[in-house]
């Protein structure tokens, strides 16, 4: 029974949550207006765990394959959040990646009738399609596709940057970057290279 009300309040509170979006969405209205791009970014991500698809769907019974998250402006860039329904370990189930393909360009066709041209590919959707999103770059080659892991390279780079200044280590000095071949490793043996160190 206690399980039961949990889970008619959890619904309740995701059909409010859906409802203040919608309501307090005034930047689409703006740019209806004013005939902008409804959005210029859109981050695509899934699911963090059941009671997250809880709070997105409300009583909503239907199982969306995608839905609309929260909106972030950036001075005079809109982006959004747009949410596939799969949780992370359906990510890593190769019977359900064909699905979850067809929905993230599905994603992808709604988001250019919007106007987007840049979308993140975050969490695990970055995996989706080869190194780098290189396979959904062509597919939607007008389109800009980038990764969470950019920026986390730049973040990175400044911390090594100052460890290596705090120690007082210099070009001569032995650096090991542990796993050279992934997307933050690569970062980090171009900086070093960049920065004097030989390999």
């Amino acid at each position: 029974m206690l399980e039961k009300l949990n889970d008619k309040i959890l619904r309740t509170l995701g059909d409010i949550i859906k409802i203040l979006i919608f309501l307090f969405d005034w930047d689409t209205l703006i740019r209806k207006i004013k005939k902008e791009p409804l959005l210029d970014v859109v981050f695509i991500s899934n699911m963090r765990d059941e009671l997250d698809q809880m709070l997105s769907h409300g009583h909503n019974l239907q199982k969306l394959n995608h839905f609309g998250g929260i909106r972030v402006k950036f001075g005079n860039v809109s982006g959004r959040l747009r949410v596939m329904n799969f949780l992370p370990e359906d990510l890593m189930d190769d019977s359900k990646k064909e699905k979850i393909k067809e929905v993230f360009i599905d994603i992808v066709k709604w988001s250019k009738k919007r106007g987007v041209r840049v979308v993140l590919l975050a969490a695990g959707t970055k995996r989706l399609f080869g190194r780098d999103g290189s396979e959904i770059k062509k597919m939607f080659p007008d389109i800009i596709f980038t990764v969470g892991d950019n920026s986390t390279v730049l973040l990175l780079q400044e911390d090594v940057k100052r460890t290596i200044k705090s120690f007082g280590l210099n070009k001569y000095s032995n650096i090991c970057v542990l796993g050279p071949y992934g997307i933050l490793g690569e970062g980090m043996v171009s900086f070093l290279k960049n920065e004097g160190y030989s390999n």
